[in-house]
């Protein structure tokens, strides 16, 4: 996933979020979700399907 200037994480199922770095990163197959923290500090959590 990508997202410049942003901070990334994940988690899968209900577990803790993985901070995984900034503006890109490979995700492991069994992510379910993926959120994302703009510049701003906004954050958004977003559902992944497999």
């Amino acid at each position: 996933m990508a997202a410049e200037g942003s901070a990334l994480s994940f988690r899968v199922g209900d577990g803790q979020w993985q901070d995984v770095g900034r503006d890109a990163a490979l995700l492991p197959a069994t992510v379910t979700e993926v959120r994302v923290t703009d510049a701003n500090g906004t954050t958004t959590d977003v559902p992944v399907a497999s």
